[in-house]
């Protein structure tokens, strides 16, 4: 077998960036596709610390996408706005945003990541008290969730919302007005836990 040395490898690795970027740079300025080439850009600046910088990058490209396209981006404005930020209304509006952009391009699921979306929706929704909004979002969120936690390869990633998802629980159902028993089809089955 043999064995190639480190600077092999990333000299390989360079050489085949060099080839091919060229012939992948275009693709990505495609509308439909420059919302992942943005999000990438936005996520490796919040992961070095240059959060401003990732908001204005963020902003900026929010007003020059047509809306359809923008749902991966509002949805990450929402995560800023309710995680580091703490303003609850601005992250639900920002949610919402991206709701109704995924609703127009559904082929953006999979960068939107639907899983942080709903989950933050409904955290907003129940910090700004619209516990019906929240309970919504909740059951949106709920068949990801649960999808996500049988799947054995994104298990991990799901179970990241475990305990947000009691806490959503307990915020939305804590008022004894609503119900969270899930209905079933079947009547003579009693009904079932989420």
């Amino acid at each position: 077998m043999i064995q190639f040395s480190t600077n092999f490898q990333i000299w390989t690795l360079r050489i085949i960036n060099w080839v091919f970027s060229p012939i992948l740079w275009p693709i990505f300025q495609l509308p439909v596709l420059k919302p992942i080439s943005i999000k990438s850009q936005i996520d490796k600046l919040e992961r070095i610390g240059e959060i401003e910088k990732a908001r204005i990058l963020r902003k900026d490209w929010l007003k020059k996408l047509p809306h359809k396209y923008t749902a991966a981006l509002w949805r990450s404005e929402g995560d800023d706005l309710l995680y580091k930020q703490e303003k609850y209304e601005e992250s639900l509006a920002a949610y919402k945003n991206s709701m109704s952009a995924l609703e127009l391009s559904p082929s953006n699921v999979g960068v939107t990541d639907p899983l942080r979306l709903y989950f933050g929706a409904a955290v907003s929704a129940v910090m700004v008290g619209e516990i019906d909004n929240a309970e919504k979002y909740l059951n949106e969120f709920l068949p990801i969730y649960n999808s996500f936690i049988q799947d054995k390869k994104v298990k991990e990633y799901a179970s990241n919302f475990t305990s947000g998802l009691q806490w959503l629980r307990e915020n939305i159902y804590s008022d004894g007005k609503r119900c969270h028993l899930k209905p079933v089809a079947n009547p003579s089955i009693k009904a079932e836990r989420f």
